[in-house]
């Protein structure tokens, strides 16, 4: 446990029944599917390049020198299926060939997941758990999405609040928006939180005309955007300090830092076809995790230490009912070549 760190007295037992809770809907529902981000609009192939003259804080882990590594990027809904439903919407960030000991399973790999929101609507896991155990109840009972909203705001307030003021529908194109870790990590021996932006974002760009989008405009706008540019997209990557840990805590997932970012590396995704039966099917199997990270960049907070456990048990049992192994990609494997050798155990 990091010295950042200052879990509750009750932290196991809440991580415990939010693991409990989210494998038990899987199973419920349709365990094929991940728990979260279930709705990929796309699995993108780029390259993650560190800068070089980093200051010395930042560089250290993958950012301890200038080098590029190639990068599997999953855009997703947070948990609809239809793109013009408010939601939150996914960016997972998957670095390959990276040396060292890891925290998770995955052995050369560095996973970064972020959402288009810079804070999340719960503060903790507690929190998080209440507020879905009884949104769940009001699903059964058959309650509308606002219905819900509407009940959950007696106990909920602030979450119910912080909640309508993040989601949005799907961003057209995903690879057009901005993405933040909400939750933070270490740097070395600072917590830090993270976010990514493309180059030359514009912050008010035009809303999408939900009355003329299919329901899966999202990927649809990802795949003409990139068979269609004649640059690569360039998104940079930033890291945020924490300078106050009491007005920048760590614990507490619902408050947006204000410290500036600093620009570290950045993503490359050039033109190419993605949107094909082996490559969907390749994004479908991977397995994104925080945890896949050095110790340098340690997930900080409860909320990550819940996701260690979840996302672990999850994974395994989406690719136990797809009847499919668990493969951790190298540099070098194709979408093609990965189905291949999973075809043949």
């Amino acid at each position: 446990m990091s010295t950042l760190e200052n879990p509750p007295a009750n932290d196991q037992e809440m991580i415990d029944a939010i693991v409990d809770f989210q494998i038990n809907l899987m199973k419920q529902t349709d365990p094929s599917y991940r728990g979260q981000h279930p709705k990929m609009h796309g699995c993108v192939r780029g390259e993650f390049r560190v800068l070089d003259c980093l200051d010395t804080a930042d560089a250290v882990g993958i950012f301890a020198k200038p080098c590029c590594y190639p990068v599997w990027i999953r855009f997703s809904n947070g948990f609809s299926q239809d793109d013009r439903a408010p939601d939150f919407h996914g960016m997972a960030i998957k670095l390959m060939g990276v040396p060292g000991q890891k925290l998770g399973a995955e052995k050369q790999t560095q996973d970064f997941l972020l959402i288009d929101s810079p804070y999340f609507f719960a503060a903790d896991v507690e929190r998080l758990w209440r507020f879905m155990l009884q949104k769940v109840q009001f699903t059964v009972q058959g309650m509308s999405p606002p219905d819900q909203m509407k009940a959950l705001s007696v106990d909920f307030p602030a979450e119910v609040a912080r909640f309508l003021k993040t989601v949005s529908p799907a961003p057209a194109p995903p690879i057009c928006a901005r993405y933040w870790s909400c939750v933070p990590y270490l740097l070395g021996d600072q917590a830090v939180k993270y976010m990514v932006q493309p180059r030359g974002f514009v912050e008010r760009a035009a809303p999408v005309d939900l009355s003329v989008c299919s329901q899966d405009y999202a990927g649809e706008s990802l795949t003409e955007s990139l068979s269609s540019c004649a640059s690569p997209f360039i998104l940079d990557f930033h890291v945020q300090r924490q300078t106050c840990p009491e007005d920048e805590p760590v614990e507490d997932a619902s408050v947006e830092w204000k410290t500036p970012f600093t620009r570290i590396a950045e993503l490359t995704i050039p033109a190419h076809e993605f949107n094909t039966a082996a490559q969907n099917t390749f994004g479908e199997n991977l397995s994104f995790n925080p945890w896949h990270s050095l110790p340098e960049h340690r997930p900080l907070g409860g909320l990550n230490r819940s996701r260690k456990v979840a996302y672990e048990k999850s994974s395994l049992l989406r690719h136990e009912t797809r009847g499919v192994p668990m493969v951790e990609p190298r540099p070098d494997d194709t979408p093609e070549s990965i189905l291949k050798s999973n075809a043949k155990q």
